[in-house]
């Protein structure tokens, strides 16, 4: 009997000093987390603070005679490609499956070279121009105010994640998003301020959103394909996209473009570029990540041959290019959507500049 008793005392001290260490471990475990994401928010933080680009004298002339096949905005380090002028076919054919209705068939010609954004305009390059002096440090939660003006996919999170008083890991390469088409069009307009005082424009070029015309040519690069990478297969991403319920991906897609299913606890965008590849013109993301506004506001096509097409004037706006939670059908170079202009809490809608022809 005393044998018995003795062995289960022994037992239970060994259980409670094993479970003392484990308590320890875990505290070990969860200080040392805490510690990484604070360094991680630190570099993060850090990015959201955008180094200017000092060009040189050749690498100006050479952008201001639309010859240099690259251009680097300086104030944001925002990094263009330019884009050849051309004529291409704007819509979608009859056969092309789940097409919309709106995308008739008509030839178009880019009449000018510009210039396009590589990637969507990001947090930090937004932040800089239009919140300058946001507390950045001081917001910790992962939804951004975005009635304040920030991306409402402000801070990392994932499942598996809870509050912490450290906050969750700033997102400044993430493209922007809760922005609305006026503001977006301030953005433009105070980025060309700057510019143009330093003496950095072509002559009768500007940044602003693309016309509807110059973003799906851009997009294309000299497809004629649904999506603009060659050895994308509608088939396969549409299968991908009917499993979506798998960790919440469509991995069909993730070798040219960025796409996840719609949950209110994910931070769903991803870093602009990512680890994807790009169209024939260099372009990141033209399918997926973020919808895109364009200047234009919607319209049907003719069939006539068009120039340097765009429509001004009130009404919604067009986005493209597809977004979080987008079927594949809203990601094609073709597909074209339409929102109202003051849309401001749509967290997967954004925009990505060109330095192309002033428009009146």
């Amino acid at each position: 009997m005393k044998n018995t008793t003795k062995t289960m005392l022994m037992a239970l001290a060994i259980v409670m000093t094993t479970g003392l260490v484990l308590q320890s471990t875990h505290a070990a475990t969860k200080a040392e987390l805490a510690a990484a994401q604070q360094k991680r928010n630190a570099e993060a933080l850090a990015k959201m603070t955008i180094k200017e680009v000092a060009p040189t004298r050749a690498a100006i002339a050479a952008m201001k005679t639309l010859k240099s096949k690259e251009w680097t905005v300086p104030t944001l380090a925002m990094k263009m490609n330019r884009i050849p002028a051309g004529t291409f076919k704007m819509g979608s054919p009859a056969s092309e499956k789940l097409r919309h209705d709106d995308e008739k068939l008509h030839n178009v010609t880019i009449s000018k070279p510009f210039y396009m954004g590589v990637y969507e305009v990001t947090q930090a390059q937004f932040y800089k121009i239009m919140l300058p002096d946001f507390d950045h440090a001081g917001w910790t939660y992962y939804r951004g105010p975005f009635w304040r003006g920030t991306a409402i996919h402000y801070r990392r999170t994932d499942m598996g994640q809870k509050f912490s008083p450290v906050g969750y890991e700033l997102q400044p390469e993430h493209p922007m998003e809760c922005v609305t088409w006026p503001r977006s069009m301030d953005f433009c307009k105070k980025l060309n301020k700057i510019e143009s005082k330093a003496g950095r424009l072509p002559a009768g070029y500007e940044y602003r959103l693309p016309t509807e015309a110059e973003w799906e040519y851009a997009c294309r690069a000299g497809t004629n394909t649904p999506f603009n990478i060659a050895e994308a297969n509608f088939d396969e991403i549409q299968k991908a996209f009917d499993a979506r319920i798998r960790h919440h991906r469509y991995d069909g897609l993730l070798s040219f473009a960025y796409m996840m299913r719609v949950h209110p606890r994910l931070s769903l965008t991803d870093k602009v570029g990512g680890n994807r590849k790009p169209n024939a013109w260099g372009l990141y993301d033209m399918h997926g990540n973020v919808y895109e506004w364009c200047l234009d506001t919607v319209k049907p096509y003719s069939a006539h041959t068009k120039k340097d097409p765009v429509v001004l004037g009130p009404g919604e706006k067009i986005i493209r290019g597809g977004g979080i939670g987008a079927p594949p059908r809203s990601l094609r170079s073709a597909a074209r959507h339409a929102v109202p202009e003051d849309m401001d809490y749509y967290g997967m809608l954004g925009l990505r500049l060109v330095l192309a022809p002033k428009i009146k």
